[in-house]
């Protein structure tokens, strides 16, 4: 078995008219290396929905999933080839499609090996949706014509706790700590400063998130996801993730609006100084921004 990442969700159906309700998984100490996590549902929104040949791949991320998920079709006509786990993916083959009545499958025994420094907070199980080499035959990675098969393509939603992580193993992770220590963080935007920020065209000034959180906390953990453009962070007590293009932000389980969308630049993330900051959890009277010296401060020490 092999380690990945980490993040956490129970799989729950959605029709035309249906909403799937909330639900909480696990919750687990931190420092907790192995969790077996509660059943995963997944349903079709009408027959044939999952095709004959096709995989299903969800991933939770800072997790690796065990050898030895079992699953059982509770309902509907169509058969799973198997189920197996590599590389903290899941990936579920489907034998036959349904022809009379949407499957349901269950998977069990799901056993998770946790990355030992996960802060708190909620973690999401995301479906994998692109086709490619390291995901081929992707049930998603098509595009579905809803006029011949009567089905909406996101028929399968995800909700936001597959488990939920509790307290912190030490204090340098720790929140109180962390905040005590932090250093203050001196970026100049000028052209050709050495850590690539810059004011773009709506006048926001737009840090390098990676360099920002690792230079705040030296024990932060920064993941990018080239196939959804997504970013997070754990540092500390702290979950925050961001979304190219998207209008608002994540932290420990909650939605918060963005003033200005993650944009990325020479292959790096950034995030505008009001909105990263509030991420990092620093107050506001704590984000300076110096207009005369195009200079920006995080955990400002000055007078």
């Amino acid at each position: 078995m092999k380690k990945l990442f980490f993040t956490a969700v129970l799989i729950c159906a959605m029709t035309f008219s249906s909403v799937c309700s909330a639900y909480a998984g696990p919750v687990v100490t931190a420092g907790t290396r192995q969790v077996t996590a509660d059943n995963i549902i997944i349903k079709e929104s009408v027959p044939g929905a999952l095709k004959k040949g096709k995989n299903i791949y969800l991933r939770c991320q800072y997790v690796s999933f065990e050898d030895g998920i079992e699953y059982t079709v509770l309902s509907g006509d169509g058969k799973i080839d198997s189920v197996s786990s590599e590389d903290g993916i899941i990936k579920v083959s489907v034998k036959s499609e349904s022809s009379k009545e949407p499957m349901v499958i269950e998977l069990s025994n799901v056993k998770m090996y946790l990355n030992g420094s996960l802060a708190e907070g909620a973690y999401p199980l995301e479906l994998i949706t692109e086709e490619s080499d390291e995901y081929p035959d992707n049930a998603f990675g098509q595009t579905y014509n809803s006029d011949d098969s009567n089905f909406n393509t996101k028929y399968i939603v995800f909700d936001d706790e597959f488990f939920t992580v509790e307290g912190s193993t030490n204090m340098e992770n720790s929140s109180d700590y962390a905040k005590s220590q932090l250093p203050e963080v001196i970026v100049d935007t000028k052209e050709g400063n050495d850590s690539g920020a810059y004011i773009n065209d709506e006048s926001y000034v737009m840090l390098p998130v990676r360099f920002i959180a690792e230079s705040l906390n030296g024990s932060a953990i920064v993941s990018w996801d080239d196939a959804t453009k997504k970013v997070t962070i754990l540092m500390g007590d702290r979950y925050m993730s961001f979304t190219s293009g998207e209008s608002t932000m994540n932290i420990n389980g909650t939605d918060v609006p963005l003033n200005t969308p993650m944009e990325i630049k020479d292959g790096r993330a950034f995030l505008s100084l009001r909105d990263l900051g509030c991420a990092l959890g620093i107050s506001d009277d704590k984000i300076y921004w110096d207009d005369e010296t195009k200079t920006a401060y995080l955990n400002y020490k000055g007078e």
